[in-house]
């Protein structure tokens, strides 16, 4: 146990059928934007952590836990007054540049692609613009 090294990572997916346990699979689609400039709901699907520790001499491990992924906020000026449903980012030249899925080594906090766009829908929930504010 003493001297031992531990990884952690968050959030928590059974992968007991992996072996070894590194590549945690890491889904980026789905997300729903739930309200104007909130990001609440955000962390519990879509803020992936690791963390490694060695075990001391007394027993203890302590995590210390590395994001390895961002939350990005957008600021929009919308052209019309209206209750908003989706927004989708494409990149104008055609190349994939949006990660729709990856890998997340749990020893490293290296992160791999597995899936990418061009293009990217983002679902919106309680989005609204107003006649004195398109933003």
């Amino acid at each position: 146990m003493y001297g031992n090294t531990y990884a952690a990572y968050y959030p928590y997916q059974n992968m007991l059928s992996e072996t070894p346990y590194t590549a945690v699979p890491i889904d980026m689609t789905g997300q729903i934007q739930n309200g104007d400039n909130n990001l609440d709901h955000i962390g519990a699907g879509y803020d992936y952590m690791y963390a490694v520790a060695d075990v001391p001499n007394n027993g203890n491990v302590n995590f210390d836990f590395k994001h390895v992924t961002s939350i990005i906020m957008l600021e929009l000026t919308m052209p019309i007054e209206a209750t908003w449903k989706s927004v989708t980012l494409t990149n104008n030249d055609g190349n994939d540049v949006f990660t729709t899925s990856a890998t997340m080594n749990v020893a490293t906090g290296d992160v791999a692609s597995t899936a990418t766009s061009s293009a990217i829908m983002l679902a919106l929930n309680n989005v609204c613009t107003t006649a004195s504010s398109k933003t």
